[in-house]
């Protein structure tokens, strides 16, 4: 059986014009490698909590490393 379309899904098909927030998210998807940065992101969340454990100096010494990392892709 069939759903009966509301109004809004009408009016939605026959929209052409792109949202800003559409857009914007299509740019980004192109931009930005989403793959390698949640994984840089995820290693160094592990590393950080690692090195929580161990003292704080290599903290801080991990999160300048993440903070390299993380803008060398832009």
């Amino acid at each position: 059986m069939k759903k009966q379309e509301t109004f809004t899904d009408i009016e939605y098909s026959f929209r052409k014009k792109k949202t800003k927030r559409e857009e914007f998210l299509e740019i980004m998807d192109e931009i930005i490698p989403w793959d390698e940065w949640v994984g840089v992101n995820q290693l160094a969340a592990s590393l950080i909590a690692t090195a929580a454990l161990r003292s704080s100096s290599m903290v801080i010494a991990i999160s300048l490393i993440l903070l390299i990392a993380t803008f060398s892709f832009l």
